[in-house]
C-alpha cells in the first residue's frame, strides 16, 4: 500500500529541505519582483 501523498513534514529531513527550498525560490522571486 503506498504512502498517501501529504505536505512536506518538517520533522521529515527530505521534506524540511524540500520546504527550505521552495521558501528559497520564492523569497528569491519576490525580492528579484
Amino acid at each position: 500500500m503506498k504512502k498517501t501523498v501529504r505536505p512536506a513534514d518538517p520533522t521529515d529531513p527530505a521534506g524540511a529541505r524540500r520546504i527550505l527550498n521552495c521558501w528559497t525560490m520564492m523569497t528569491q522571486a519576490w525580492k528579484g519582483g
